[in-house]
């Protein structure tokens, strides 16, 4: 079986997790022994999980992204036939007035654009895709049990057609577990909570900023922030705060960076009011980093007795879980936890059900 995987999400990612998940499990595909392969076609791409073909155009990813894509449309369009199944990355409509093209499966990560990107042009065509996708795709993955019920809460179509496939543990973060206690990485200078991730509304950043502003004076801790640097809004709430000198925004960081972020925090925080899955939650258990989350449905299906969960709208549910974390018996039993709950996490069990719904698609 010849499995064609398209472009969208590797040249609108240079790091994040779709871009991530798609290579893992093209990678698995290729390393594995059966007859069946899997070509991510991403010619021109700046992604740090594929190699780029076409180098000469990765000039374009930073002027001319639509001369790029249209150059990638094209040729997927081309190719499409030769294939058995398609994966496209994300919700574009581009291919399916193909003549001939094989029939393709489509991964749901979220409903979150459902939720909270209908107020602008940009959300209601991305959802008016993704809907359009959903209803026309052989099969369906979504990546956990949360997020199929989600979707099938907003459009009617077959529960059967949806195999819900998770995620595995980050691989990278693996090996570099394997190599921590080898290193002599040095200390953090304070204790700090570790934030993960962009901070859109549903991320509920605010709330951790006003929830843990009085933790950190108290305890003499800080939070390190992974992903965007601060915006105006951001800084003047750090300010209204008086924690300006407690929070460093790291930026973008490597796979490597990450992981000793997570290995040397106190405690990892996720506090999003919805998240399709939750990757960040594995992330941290790899690196044996313990978990305080949000008390939603998908960080009980994904995290199960390895977090700390509190109520996203309340401080107070929040400062109770972090005096837990402090101490440092529980701490130990929630790392413990954690490197246990991975065992249930597998990209290669992910591969083969992937493969799986790939056959249920011809």
């Amino acid at each position: 079986m010849k499995v064609l995987v398209d472009h969208q999400i590797f040249l609108s990612q240079r790091f994040g997790g779709i871009s991530n998940y798609h290579s893992i499990i093209h990678q698995t595909i290729n390393g594995g022994q059966a007859a069946d392969r899997s070509t991510i076609l991403a010619l021109g791409s700046n992604n740090e999980y594929v190699d780029g073909r076409m180098a000469i155009l990765k000039p374009l990813n930073i002027h001319g992204k639509k001369v790029l894509r249209a150059i990638n449309e094209r040729t997927v369009v081309r190719m499409m036939p030769s294939f058995d199944v398609f994966h496209p990355t994300y919700y574009n409509n581009y291919f399916l007035s193909v003549a001939g093209k094989p029939p393709f499966v489509l991964t749901v990560h979220d409903m979150i654009p459902e939720r909270s990107f209908t107020g602008n042009e940009v959300g209601q065509t991305l959802i008016a895709n993704k809907k359009n996708l959903i209803f026309k795709a052989a099969r369906i993955i979504s990546i956990s049990e949360a997020t199929k019920k989600d979707l099938l809460s907003f459009y009617d179509i077959d529960p059967d057609r949806i195999d819900v496939i998770h995620h595995g543990f980050p691989v990278a973060f693996d090996r570099l577990r394997a190599q921590a206690g080898t290193t002599d990485a040095p200390a953090p200078s304070k204790p700090y909570f570790l934030f993960v991730g962009t901070r859109y509304a549903y991320k509920n950043f605010t709330f951790f900023l006003e929830s843990v502003a009085g933790i950190l004076q108290k305890e003499d801790m800080e939070v390190k922030v992974v992903g965007p640097l601060p915006s105006p809004a951001e800084q003047q709430l750090l300010a209204s705060l008086d924690i300006c000198s407690r929070v460093r925004f790291c930026g973008q960081v490597s796979d490597t960076e990450l992981f000793h972020l997570y290995n040397k925090a106190y405690c990892f925080v996720f506090p999003s009011l919805e998240e399709g899955f939750g990757l960040p939650l594995l992330e941290a258990a790899t690196a044996g980093c313990p978990i305080l989350c949000s008390d939603i449905e998908v960080f009980r299906e994904i995290a199960g007795d390895s977090a700390l969960y509190f109520d996203p709208h309340s401080k107070e549910s929040f400062a109770g879980q972090v005096q837990t974390v402090l101490d440092e018996s529980r701490r130990n039993h929630l790392i413990a936890r954690g490197a246990h709950n991975l065992k249930r996490f597998s990209w290669e069990e992910a591969t083969k059900k992937t493969l799986e719904t790939y056959r249920k698609a011809l």
